[in-house]
């Protein structure tokens, strides 16, 4: 958890109040790895993948819409920096560049899976 707490700036202290509230929520769902029991899965259950898939929807409808005021050219260069920007990202990882599920361990010697 302090691996993904520090890719993203969070404290965590209160990262791990915000994990807390998602489960609570029944939002993520936590397992423990069988082999360690240090290390845990984070991923969203299915109630979380639903609200995602809203959320997903409704930002891309909303940029879409950003993106219809512009001209093509003006188009195409956000696109193109944002697709560099992703890129960028991939390159120096993250706490979950790929999916909605991340491995993370407590202590030293912290697992992250993308």
């Amino acid at each position: 958890m302090q691996q993904i707490s520090d890719a993203l700036g969070i404290d965590i202290t209160t990262f791990s109040r915000q994990i807390k509230a998602l489960e609570d929520k029944g939002l993520i769902e936590r397992r423990a790895h069988p082999k360690d029991r240090r290390i845990f899965t984070l991923s969203l259950s299915p109630e979380g993948k639903r609200i995602k898939g809203r959320i997903d929807s409704e930002m891309n409808q909303y940029l879409g819409r950003i993106l219809m005021q512009m001209s093509s050219f003006e188009q195409e260069t956000v696109i193109h920096a944002v697709t560099l920007l992703n890129e960028s990202l991939s390159k120096v990882g993250g706490a979950c560049p790929r999916g909605d599920t991340c491995k993370v361990q407590r202590g030293k010697g912290r697992e992250r899976n993308g």
